[in-house]
């Protein structure tokens, strides 16, 4: 993991897109700096059968940098093949 980049681990949770969703929209509409709005792109994962915590970051560190591909404020979730959810621009 490198600078700018958070890992979640929430146990019980089966559908990574759905909590990566809440996470981007409650950052787009928070004001952190007055005036200032922030965008972020999130690669998601989740637990496989015999997966180690490694694997799980790798996997979602690829997700991530795929979202980062395709451009701002977007959700990768890596399965078997990633996924892109684009978040319609406005």
């Amino acid at each position: 993991m490198g600078g700018e980049e958070f890992i979640v681990l929430m146990p019980m949770t089966s559908e990574p897109y759905a909590v990566a969703e809440k996470i981007r929209k409650a950052v787009e509409s928070s004001c952190f700096i007055e005036g200032l709005r922030i965008t972020i792109s999130l690669g998601a994962t989740a637990y496989k059968k015999g997966d180690s915590i490694d694997s799980l970051i790798a996997r979602a560190d690829n997700a991530l940098y795929m979202a980062k591909k395709e451009g701002k404020n977007r959700i990768v979730v890596f399965k078997e093949e990633p996924s892109v959810a684009l978040h319609p621009s406005v």
